[in-house]
């Protein structure tokens, strides 16, 4: 069977003629047919579309995306994930297939990367200090002219809809990204060695008296 590039997902999908507009009509009614009926139909068709492929990009609200205007930019489309054979970052865009869920190589559409889904980070669109894109969980490193070099991390924030910084990981309090200059040095979702240089500041500033301990917010990354 043919495959085909959708270059406004970033999907590579096995070509059976369908437009995206009809995939996501099937997917729809598939879901309808396959509610289980014990909640908000809205909720299990949102959990059903992200779980079969479908996902939305970060935007803010007001923002609008006219294809007639402006050639659609597929690099925001990328993603950062961890490779489940070698267990090392890998950069492409994602998949989902019957058989699991994949990275294809920007350079070539037919390859094809098996990684590990709770791994992955989806590119802000942010570009830092040295030009290169900044992705969901990269460490950064921050740099202020009248405060010391601090480093900090970048997530999503859903209330406000735009990317923050977060400078600790069992507090959700944020830092907003124009306040310094950033520099990308890891990820700390990809690499245990990135996330110790966050934990250690956390560390540094409980032993000095510098931050308030929220201890008791949940967080994934606590150890």
């Amino acid at each position: 069977m043919a495959k085909c590039k959708n270059l406004r997902t970033g999907f590579v999908l096995e070509g059976d003629g369908m437009t995206d507009r009809e995939r996501l009509i099937d997917l729809m009614i598939e879901a309808k047919r396959t509610d289980p009926e014990t909640g908000s139909f809205t909720d299990y068709l949102a959990d059903y579309l992200l779980e079969h492929g479908v996902i939305v990009l970060p935007c803010k609200v007001g923002d609008t995306f006219n294809i007639n205007s402006a050639p659609y930019n597929s690099n925001l489309s990328l993603v950062k994930a961890l490779d489940v054979d070698t267990g090392k970052p890998v950069c492409g865009f994602y998949s989902l297939k019957d058989k699991g869920y994949f990275i294809h190589n920007f350079s070539d559409p037919y390859s094809e990367i098996q990684i590990n889904p709770y791994t992955v980070c989806r590119n802000s669109g942010i570009k830092d200090k040295n030009g290169k894109f900044v992705f969901e969980n990269d460490l950064l490193k921050l740099t202020h002219s009248l405060k010391s070099t601090v480093y900090g991390y970048l997530v999503w924030d859903e209330f406000y809809r735009s990317w923050k910084i977060r400078r600790r990981t069992d507090i959700t309090a944020y830092i907003n990204i124009d306040e310094f200059i950033i520099e990308s040095i890891g990820n700390i979702v990809l690499s245990d060695d990135d996330l110790s240089v966050i934990l250690e500041q956390e560390k540094e500033e409980d032993s000095q008296g510098t931050f308030i301990d929220n201890s008791y917010c949940p967080s994934k990354f606590k150890k």
